[in-house]
């Protein structure tokens, strides 16, 4: 294995790790992600459109959808760098609080 090999492993290994952690740190927030092999969850929320706007107010960018068949609103989150999942979850979380 070349050395770019072993980095793209272990950023894979990486996204893998913080996707699971993320979805269960939503879940503890009463916030279900759909089960996912991918390097993003898909969170369906009503509030997927208000939770996207304060997080592009917070400078990380993640996409709403509305209405999907079948789902309604959810926001799609990709697996970051974990100290940039925690901003996206303090985030969701003062919402969710002050909800």
């Amino acid at each position: 294995m070349t050395d770019d090999e072993g980095w793209v492993v272990e950023r894979a290994a990486e996204a893998v790790e913080n996707r699971v952690r993320l979805s269960d740190a939503l879940s503890a927030m009463g916030l279900s992600a759909l089960p996912s092999a991918t390097n993003f969850l898909l969170v369906p929320t009503p509030k997927a459109v208000v939770l996207a706007a304060r997080l592009r107010a917070n400078g990380i960018g993640i996409r709403a959808f509305q209405n999907l068949p079948g789902l309604g609103d959810a926001m799609r989150i990709t697996a970051g760098p974990w100290p940039v999942m925690e901003r996206v979850l303090s985030v969701i979380a003062d919402d969710l609080e002050g909800s």
